[in-house]
């Protein structure tokens, strides 16, 4: 299975902010920082991890998922299709 290096858990690099509220929901929590960016805490296909969102002028910039258990999360896969 081949890399999709467009996108890490449906969300793209430069994608608005309203097209990844449509895709995987409104984001658990959602702050301001500096410089106009925002930082978003979203859920993902599994309830032990989440997908924290960067965005700048309302472009993604930067994704992250956070586990809060140790071990696999079976529903969490990197681009090449490998549990995380």
């Amino acid at each position: 299975m081949g890399a999709d290096n467009s996108s890490w858990q449906g969300v793209s690099l430069g994608e608005s902010m309203a097209d990844v509220t449509t895709s995987i929901g409104p984001p658990l929590l959602l702050r301001s920082i500096i410089k106009g960016s925002t930082f978003s805490w979203n859920r993902t296909a599994s309830p032990d991890a989440y997908l924290t969102i960067i965005a700048n002028d309302d472009r993604v910039e930067t994704i992250q998922v956070l586990s809060s258990r140790r071990g696999l999360i079976k529903e969490v896969k990197d681009p090449f299709g490998i549990a995380l």
